[in-house]
């Protein structure tokens, strides 16, 4: 058992307001500590520059926060970029259909010409390796994967990267 602070942008009620509409206000938000515990966390992969991990964690806990915990600890920075319940309680999901989220992202597409190994290792990006080599924010199709990039006046920037739909 350990302690987390929850985010200020959580649910949690101060003095009859939720923290979340007080600091998107400006105001100070100082939540009390609350105990949870953590019984298992398990590296399942790692892409630079993503992690991918799986915890079993107690009612209550904020992975959000756990996961910049576990950032901390690892001596970087870091933020969770994707996160998937994969149990509730009693109730355990598997073989569920997931939602084809492509038609939802409001984005251009753009087509990837390099070797595929770049894009799966993260590898740094070149304009040459686009069809659309113009400045803007593209999503791309790489198998069953979205990346999201931005194509800037200096560099490529990987926005989302090898997100499974």
């Amino acid at each position: 058992i350990t302690e987390q602070v929850p985010p200020k942008f959580s649910a949690k009620w101060i003095d009859g307001k939720r923290a979340y509409d007080l600091a998107r206000k400006g105001l100070a938000v100082d939540l009390p500590s609350i105990p949870i515990t953590v019984y298992e966390t398990k590296f399942i992969a790692y892409c630079h520059p993503f992690v991918t991990f799986e915890a079993t964690v107690s009612e209550g806990t904020y992975i959000r926060a756990l996961a910049l915990t576990l950032a901390q600890e690892l001596g970087t920075v870091g933020s969770l970029s994707n996160l998937e319940r994969l149990r509730e309680g009693p109730f355990v999901f598997e073989d569920e259909k997931a939602l084809d989220i492509w038609p939802f992202i409001d984005l251009p597409e753009n087509t990837f010409l390099g070797r595929p190994e770049v894009m799966e290792k993260g590898l740094k990006l070149r304009r040459d390796q686009f069809a659309n080599q113009a400045e803007g924010t593209y999503k791309l199709r790489i198998g069953d994967t979205l990346s999201v990039i931005e194509i800037g006046p200096e560099k490529i920037t990987y926005i989302i990267n090898r997100m499974e739909f």
